[in-house]
């Protein structure tokens, strides 16, 4: 007699990723008939004999499937033993005892019950150690249209808080502009107002202008990365101009102590230093020069308006956007700088000035002299020649103690 083909512990399903050139799967398992081997490509059933063709039926090693076609690489291909579950024998009480169709019946059964435990294994169900829980569903009519998720005792229940019969709409109360207001959203709705709004486009943005940045007074628009520096600029400004004052100071000090002869030409990153120690301007209009203190002045009885400029200096890089001027005045009447006392600066020659604002850093000494800054902006400018102009008006009498120096910026 035949030994009769055992069922072994198998999972009844095997599933492969297709490498674009093969066309014949192995299936691991025993199938009856070859109507019992169900065939997936890509998640879709293929048809028997159409699609695919089944050998090996009734081996215990199981066999293969051949597709028509073969699947792309990447494609997922899954071979499932599907029985009809019945019963197609019988045994009469009386009759001829036949192992061979007793074991094949054992065999299907077998072979069903692997089904079903593939079946109930993929299924939504209760860990072996977790508390007793219901996972039946509601009815019907209960659970229509509704979500379905698990009450505090972990039992399936089905909820109201989404009323899939209309979907999801957006609700009338959409906010407009930049406006994120709006009502919130409700069971069948949801609002605009629910839901983070995306990036406005550049033009709803208010952007900061370059003098807004540089104000650092605007609270109402965004800054971009230009701006920030620029901002920045203009902050670090305020501590270069100490630094600077500092050193002109220095210089100052030195230059009043000393008496140092005029210097033409450049010292370090001062162009133009000259103590007056001599009548050296080429220009010094209704400007007397006192030799024995050293400065330029106009103390007649009627004080007139006079003009001071020196030859220019020969800059090393043309085209300064700024230019610092540090100049010893001793202001003799009240005097409104800027107003009685303008400081104007060239960079080329003398052609065109440019005229700057004064701003006070020091007294020198105790004899009345003052030590004053002038900046001018020179980007509108071109030019590699330096030169300064002060001028006096409304017969204001003012002295002229020295130039300790221009810096030019770039």
């Amino acid at each position: 007699m035949a030994d009769q083909i055992r069922i072994g512990d198998v999972t009844p399903r095997v599933r492969y990723v297709a490498d674009g050139a093969t066309s014949l799967f192995h299936y691991p398992f025993r199938i009856f008939a070859p109507a019992d081997l169900e065939v997936y490509v890509d998640g879709q059933l293929k048809t028997i004999t159409t699609d695919y063709a089944v050998d090996g039926t009734g081996e215990r090693a199981g066999g293969s499937a051949v597709l028509s076609e073969t699947p792309a690489a990447g494609v997922s291909v899954t071979l499932v033993r599907r029985l009809t579950v019945e019963r197609m024998s019988d045994f009469t009480a009386s009759g001829e005892f036949k192992a061979d169709v007793l074991n094949a019946e054992f065999d299907f059964q077998t072979a069903a019950l692997q089904q079903v435990n593939d079946d109930l294994v993929r299924a939504l169900r209760l860990t072996k150690t977790d508390t007793a829980a219901s996972l039946a569903l509601p009815a019907a009519d209960a659970r229509a249209l509704k979500t379905f998720i698990f009450d505090d005792d972990g039992g399936a229940v089905a909820t109201s808080a989404i009323d899939a019969s209309t979907g999801l709409t957006v609700s009338a109360s959409t906010p407009l502009g930049d406006n994120a207001g709006g009502d919130a959203g409700s069971a069948s709705e949801v609002s605009a107002a629910d839901h983070a709004h995306p990036r406005p486009a550049w033009g709803d943005i208010g952007i900061a202008s370059q003098s807004e940045a540089e104000a650092g007074s605007v609270n109402t628009t965004v800054m971009t990365s230009l701006r920030t520096g620029q901002a920045m600029t203009v902050l670090g400004q305020p501590a270069d101009n100490a630094a600077r004052n500092m050193a002109a100071s220095a210089l100052a000090y030195v230059m009043a102590s000393y008496d140092a002869a005029a210097v033409t030409g450049s010292v370090g990153s001062f162009f133009l230093s000259d103590t007056f120690q001599s009548d050296s301007l080429s220009v010094s209009t209704n400007a007397t020069y006192d030799a024995g203190g050293g400065y330029y002045h106009n103390d007649d009885p009627s004080p007139p308006d006079m003009t001071l400029a020196p030859s220019s200096a020969s800059l090393a890089a043309a085209n300064p956007l700024d230019v610092i001027g540090y100049f010893v005045i001793e202001p003799v009447d009240t005097v409104s700088f800027g107003t009685d006392l303008t400081g104007e600066v060239s960079i080329d020659g003398g052609a065109a000035y440019v005229t700057g604002t004064w701003t006070k850093v020091a007294d020198i000494g105790t004899t009345g002299r003052e030590l004053y800054r002038l900046d001018a902006n020179m980007s509108g400018e071109a030019g590699a020649s330096l030169s300064y102009r002060l001028s006096s008006a409304n017969g204001k009498e003012l002295r002229f103690h020295e130039c300790t120096g221009l810096i030019p910026l770039y």
